[in-house]
């Protein structure tokens, strides 16, 4: 008996049921192979959903649910991955976040809704709906109504239709500056006489006294004006005095022949001991000389104009002046050459701000410059005459004269807020 009962217990040894760890990691990947396979299940309902179907509650929730129990699934099976794994608390942390980055796909899903109307049904209730397409139906009635109100427009004669804007301008007043002008402020402060019986057109033209329109449309023209340096040696004249026009006419290679005084000439302004200015305005793509007859329209002095002009170029200089070494890093002081727009580099030295504040520090002991051309203008501090200095001086020279064939051969020294001629250069 004792020797059958130990028999009996070797065959249940013999039998006994043995779980590895390769057991418990084939059953937890067969958990996670299941979780996936519901995952895929839940995003191809959801797909569906998205694509056939309607507007109604349940579509939309079993669209929804769908798309959680995929999540969801995916998660679980993604944990019992990284159990089978051997992963660590962290590691399947990281890991889950990884398997639900695709979540995001959320974005570009919510975005093909909200632009496809077939589709925006399923997320948007039936009164959302309503309201949405209301709201456009009022967004097209009103652009109807503007685009009916701009026909009509067009369709009055243009003597009734002069608006605000093109009845304003900005003008220049010597005494406050530039400023908005009404053109047709005088016609409504002028009494309106008695109406008399008329078989005139009721939309005849407004007038206004034509006067006022020229000067307004003078000041207009003038409010533009930039300062241009055309003449070096003003012969003594004192700083604001008008250019007699022997000096005008000369500069421009006119013949002295008969009364110059009923001449049309530019205004050219004696400024700082040693520029003759005259003024510019664009004109369509040219750029014209300020005339006398223009000043005398416009009713401005040629000190009016020519502040005018100076806020002008301190505006262009502020947004746009630029200085470029114009001699060797080796070379112990420093050439500078200004870059400004291309036609107004030379007019930088009637600025007596940039002189004394913001390029003090390039010339401290005093300036000495070169504007061999309206468009060039090169100086270097006093103190480098005795280092070389002319020569850079020279050197820009040359470089304006190969590009333009002619030159202003002088040398200007600055001096207090005035520019006196130091002479000229050698080899030019």
């Amino acid at each position: 008996m004792n020797a059958m009962d130990l028999s009996l217990e070797d065959e249940e040894d013999r039998y006994e049921l043995r779980i590895t760890a390769e057991d418990v990691r084939e059953a937890y990947l067969l958990d996670a192979r299941r979780f996936m396979q519901l995952g895929l299940v839940g995003e191809v309902v959801f797909w569906l959903a998205l694509i056939v179907g309607a507007a109604d509650g349940p579509v939309r929730l079993v669209a929804m649910g769908a798309y959680a129990g995929a999540a969801i699934a995916i998660a679980w099976g993604v944990i019992q991955v990284g159990k089978a794994s051997g992963m660590r608390p962290a590691q399947q942390g990281l890991f889950l976040l990884l398997a639900l980055a695709p979540l995001v796909r959320l974005i570009p899903v919510a975005a093909f809704i909200g632009r496809n109307p077939s589709v925006a049904n399923l997320w948007r209730p039936p009164a959302q709906t309503e309201r949405s397409a209301e709201a456009a139906r009022q967004r097209a009635q009103a652009r109807e109504q503007q685009r009916a109100e701009k026909s009509r427009r067009r369709s009055k004669p243009a003597a009734v239709e002069r608006t605000k804007a093109a009845d304003e301008v900005e003008v220049f007043d010597g005494q406050k500056g530039v400023q908005r002008v009404d053109t047709q402020a005088a016609v409504r402060t002028t009494p309106t006489a008695p109406a008399k019986p008329s078989v005139e057109p009721a939309a005849r033209a407004v007038q206004w006294p034509a006067n006022d329109v020229v000067r307004q449309q003078a000041l207009a023209r003038l409010s533009t004006a930039l300062p241009r340096i055309r003449l070096i040696d003003t012969e003594g004249l004192a700083d604001g005095a008008q250019m007699p026009p022997e000096l005008i006419m000369r500069d421009l290679n006119i013949p002295l022949d008969g009364d110059l005084s009923l001449l049309d000439l530019p205004v050219t302004r004696a400024t700082k001991g040693a520029f003759g200015v005259q003024y510019m305005v664009e004109d369509g793509k040219r750029f014209n000389a300020v005339l006398a007859s223009d000043l005398e329209e416009a009713g401005l002095s040629v000190d009016e104009l020519h502040r005018l002009a100076l806020t002008n170029l301190r505006r262009l200089v502020k947004g746009g002046l630029k200085l470029k070494r114009a001699n060797s890093k080796d070379a112990s002081y420093r050439a500078m050459r200004i870059k400004l727009d291309g036609s107004y580099e030379s007019s930088v030295l009637l600025l007596d701000d940039v002189w004394d504040k913001t390029l003090k520090k390039h010339a401290p002991n005093g300036v000495v410059a070169v504007m061999p051309s309206r468009d060039a203008c090169t100086f270097i501090d006093l103190s480098a005459l005795t280092k070389g200095g002319l020569a850079d001086l020279r050197e820009a020279m040359l470089y304006a004269k190969r590009l333009n064939g002619e030159v202003v051969n002088a040398i200007l020294h600055r001096q207090g807020r005035h520019w006196g001629l130091a002479g000229e250069l050698d080899g030019v």
